[in-house]
Order: structure tokens, then C-alpha cells, then sequence
């Protein structure tokens, strides 16, 4: 096998590899707010919602940003989209900052999942894209999510 080889253990594509996977493992995680954390005190504390609402195909968006940054100037802003007749929450699409700079995009997809015969609207799908702090420049990470369910139990009322 030659130097150029890609897979040879020189070369700029093992490099590159070597490097995205330590960054990987570097990265810090992200945690993504529910609904009750989108609407609790301390987070509209901190946040401002954007006066104008958007519309799509049946939809209403509702915009809000970071009013005041955290520590070291990380900071959240998105669009909450709900459906425009029943307001039931269609999607939700986040931008992680640092400082005024989006690092991170994810979309999160919700919709009805039948829990003991009754419907609960919950996460159901979504993607991401990531700039990797310590990865080479120009490197994002891309994925998609996956949510599921198991284990609910019947709560009976005292």
C-alpha cells in the first residue's frame, strides 16, 4: 500500500478522521428543553419572544432568542411551531450559539404516539448538524434523531 493510500496510517484522510473523532469526544452535550422548560419562569426569565409570528403551510411559528447570555456567552434561540387551528406542537427548531454565532441547528418533530389507548403529543423524529469545536475548520457533524417509548404504566387515581 502507498503513502497516498486513503486508508494508510500518513495519510490526510486518517488524519482527518483521527482528528473528527477527537473532536467527537471533546464535544460537550447538548441537552434540548421540553416544553415545560421552554415555558418555566427561569427560561422566559432570560429569553425574549420575537414579536412576529411566522406561518407555514397550517402553521404558526413562534420565535424567541437568548435576552441575556449564560457563562461563557453560550446561548439558545428557535422557532416553536404549532399547528394553526389546534395548536397541538408540530415541531420545534433550536440554534445553539456561542456568542452570537449558531454552532449547532436541531429540528425536533412531534406528533400523537398512542400511550394506553390515549394519544400524548411527544418527540417522534428530528435532525441536527454540529460545528465541532476542536475538529479541523469547516467540519460539521450531521445526524438524525430518533425518540421512543416504552414502559408507561396505568396510574390510578388515589
Amino acid at each position: 500500500m502507498s503513502s497516498d493510500s486513503p486508508n494508510s496510517p500518513g495519510s490526510q484522510r486518517s488524519l482527518l478522521t483521527d482528528e473528527v473523532r477527537k473532536a467527537l469526544a471533546d464535544a460537550r452535550a447538548e441537552e434540548l428543553p421540553d416544553e415545560r422548560e421552554l415555558l418555566d419562569d427561569s427560561f422566559l426569565g432570560t429569553h425574549c419572544i420575537v414579536p412576529n409570528v411566522l406561518g407555514e403551510n397550517g402553521s404558526t411559528g413562534v420565535q424567541f432568542r437568548q435576552g441575556s447570555r449564560g457563562e461563557g456567552g453560550f446561548g439558545l434561540q428557535g422557532t416553536i411551531w404549532v399547528d394553526a387551528t389546534t395548536r397541538l406542537m408540530q415541531r420545534l427548531e433550536l440554534e445553539h450559539l456561542d456568542r452570537d454565532k449558531p454552532i449547532s441547528q436541531v429540528t425536533v418533530r412531534y406528533a400523537d404516539i398512542a400511550i394506553a389507548g390515549t394519544p400524548l403529543r411527544l418527540p417522534t423524529s428530528g435532525s441536527f448538524s454540529a460545528q465541532l469545536a476542536n475538529a479541523p475548520r469547516g467540519t460539521t457533524a450531521i445526524g438524525t434523531l430518533a425518540f421512543n417509548y416504552w414502559g408507561f404504566e396505568d396510574v390510578r387515581p388515589r
